[in-house]
């Protein structure tokens, strides 16, 4: 697993993306366009929800709701 792949069950998150940059050290956008891919071994595995954290320390994080 890299640091842009995270496992969680029976899926792989993968290709962790902000702004179309795989680990940007600085975005200039307000809103800030987020996406990933998932894969799974098991057929009719789907997404149904997300979790988005975001810290600009390590000390400090704030979670969606």
């Amino acid at each position: 697993m890299t640091m842009n792949s995270r496992s969680i069950g029976p899926l792989l998150v993968q290709d962790l993306r902000c702004e179309y940059q795989d680990n940007p050290l600085g975005i200039d956008v307000v809103q800030p366009r987020l996406s990933w891919k998932l894969a799974s071994a098991q057929r009719g595995v789907a997404q149904s929800a997300y979790q988005i954290r975001v810290t600009d320390t390590s000390d400090a994080l704030w979670e969606t709701g």
